[in-house]
């Protein structure tokens, strides 16, 4: 009988791993990637240092492209800022104060794009991070099951 949360794993879309970095689409199923077969064992052995290399490889990219999207968003925010610290306040006809600078800079368009790109950039660096962790115990279990088939064996 299956457990519950083995059912989720199964079906949930939060095994979905769909991302698009540039040119390069990358979609897969984590579920169905770390799972281990008896028939195919050997194979995986063989195999699971490409699966982890390309996966660590695409979180150091992942995390590049945050750093990048970090500098854009400060960048983003200090033009919001000094625009609106320029203006004249029609109410006191004196330049914006810091206090209302930074708040309009906090609603600029650009600055806000740029937070949504930094939360998503950093969303799937931290689900890539996650699948590195998962082809990790993969390593260790695929490990674990060859030392005993070759104690079963001699």
């Amino acid at each position: 009988m299956k457990s519950r949360l083995l059912k989720h794993a199964m079906t949930s879309p939060l095994m979905e791993i769909n991302l698009t970095i540039g040119d390069e689409h990358i979609k897969f199923n984590l579920h169905t990637e770390i799972k281990i077969r008896d028939s195919i064992m050997h194979k995986g052995l063989k195999n699971q240092p490409s699966h982890y290399g390309f996966l660590t490889m695409l979180h150091k990219n992942l995390v590049k492209t945050l750093m990048e999207a970090k500098v854009k968003e400060k960048k983003a925010f200090a033009h919001a800022y000094l625009t609106h610290k320029k203006k004249i306040n029609t109410e006191t006809n004196r330049p914006n104060s810091d206090d209302v600078a930074k708040q309009k800079a906090e609603r600029d368009i650009r600055y806000i794009k740029s937070q949504k790109s930094v939360i998503s950039i950093q969303y799937d660096a931290s689900r890539i991070e996650s699948c590195v962790r998962a082809f990790e115990m993969k390593k260790d279990i695929l490990q674990t099951l060859s030392a005993n088939l070759r104690k079963e064996r001699g």
